[in-house]
């Protein structure tokens, strides 16, 4: 199993700037929204083949 490292920051700015980079450009959800409907719909069969959901 691979190690995992954690963020170490060097500062308290450096991590406020990290933070607030979590929330510019453009969300999931956004962006997902603007894709056509048929191309949607595909990718959300294929993530629930990936992730094993059945109905």
């Amino acid at each position: 199993m691979p190690t995992e490292e954690a963020n170490r920051f060097t500062s308290l700015a450096d991590f406020r700037s990290k933070f607030y980079s979590l929330f510019t450009g453009p969300t999931f959800y956004s962006a997902f929204t603007k894709l056509d409907d048929k191309l949607r719909k595909k990718i959300m069969i294929t993530v629930s083949i990936a992730n094993n959901c059945t109905e």
